[in-house]
């Protein structure tokens, strides 16, 4: 079975998009799919194409245009030779995004899997206004040519569901994990990390994993840091916050947001984090705080729990059905910079941390892993065969 997965949203980005393509097509590799990914790379020098293997074949596509508005429409043709020349016989086309590469092709000649990940989605389907609703005429009518449609929580189904109005071509795979990446780790090289970064090591360090848009909620979390140093400032001190996030973002949000950030002297900015490197940055930390408005199933929250951190999010999305609150991590109202200060002072002075890091591991253990995750999705590929 050779399946083709198109994608702007790729490595070396941070987020849950790139990852789960890359696990997701590693392990279907090991499973006896070949798995393929053609990464759109756009805004770059010069237009090429380049190929290279790591268990699978991925296919790089350098274009110094982007994919945005209409302008994604002119690169059909180019898609369409390079499915003739490299993929004449591939039997599944797999997209994962919202708004680009679901009109890349002509799903008509191909069997077509597509995974919806993203909370921009959840946003989409509830606007309103003229434009709005034509916007969801089009993006309707094109994702209906897809053969099976993937919702990587229950959550995210609920509204793919609702906005189809269909049921019996979308199921439920949840993100993964590759757990030993996290649970086994080179201490040597640990210390080495920990040290390249500089962390004070009489603090609590707390990370936030997110890209700068505000849907992420970093607002929120600096919202935080304010209300703490003004009400708190003895239990500021001793707290230290790393914020860590590349690849797309909103260009003016992130300024201003940094701004704000410069104002205090407890924390740490770091841009590029590669895959190799992410397990190490979980076990600096102490505190993974997802203060997002809006998630879908967050990879942050896998790789969290799999590090054996301790989770403190915001109680939205597809948050509610991967995290118990008490159990395997904590939650704060969402948009709610009290709520959150206080549950993050909560947790310093809890006496069940350990029997809550131990159950979130096993959550992620009985439900998580990558493996688990690829022989679900090759499943939905037999399916539509």
């Amino acid at each position: 079975m050779k399946v083709l997965t198109i994608t702007t949203d790729y490595l070396p980005k941070i987020g849950g998009i790139s990852s789960h393509i890359y696990y997701l097509n590693r392990n279907l590799a090991r499973i006896g799919v070949e798995p393929h990914v053609l990464h759109i790379v756009e805004n770059s020098t010069e237009d090429k194409y380049e190929i290279s293997f790591d268990e699978f074949h991925v296919h790089k596509l350098y274009i110094s245009d982007n994919l945005i508005g209409m302008k994604k429409l002119k690169y059909r043709n180019v898609i369409k030779k390079i499915l003739i020349e490299h993929f004449s016989d591939v039997d599944i086309i797999h997209t994962h995004e919202l708004f680009n590469t679901e009109y890349l092709v002509d799903y008509s000649n191909y069997k077509w899997v597509w995974t919806n990940h993203t909370s921009r989605f959840n946003e989409f389907v509830n606007e309103t206004g003229f434009k709005s609703r034509v916007k969801q005429i089009i993006e309707r009518n094109q994702l209906k040519h897809a053969d099976r449609v993937v919702c990587v929580s229950k959550f995210v189904e609920n509204n793919t569901v609702s906005f189809f109005s269909r049921k019996k071509e979308v199921a439920v795979i949840p993100n993964g994990i590759e757990l030993e990446r996290f649970d086994s780790i080179d201490r040597k090289y640990l210390n080495e990390y920990s040290r390249k970064l500089n962390l004070p090591k009489n603090k609590t360090v707390v990370l936030i994993v997110a890209r700068w848009f505000p849907v992420k909620g970093i607002h929120i979390a600096i919202d935080a840091m304010n209300i703490l140093k003004e009400r708190y400032p003895s239990k500021f001190e001793r707290l230290h916050f790393v914020f860590a996030g590349a690849g797309d973002s909103d260009v003016d949000y992130r300024k201003a947001q940094e701004k704000r950030i410069s104002e205090f002297r407890n924390y740490t900015m770091l841009d590029l984090v590669t895959k190799e490197d992410m397990p190490f940055l979980y076990n600096c930390g102490d505190i993974v705080l997802i203060p997002s408005l809006y998630e879908s199933a967050p990879v942050a929250l896998l790789e969290a729990m799999g590090s054996k951190r301790i989770v403190l999010a915001a109680k939205v999305g597809g948050l509610q059905y991967n995290l118990k609150d008490g159990v395997t991590g904590f939650f704060f109202e969402r948009a709610n910079a009290v709520d959150l200060v206080e549950k993050l002072l909560n947790i310093e002075s809890c006496d069940q941390i350990d029997a809550i890091r131990k159950h979130a591991f096993e959550e992620v253990c009985n439900k998580y892993t990558w493996d688990q995750v690829a022989r679900q999705t090759k499943s939905i590929y037999d399916s539509v065969l």
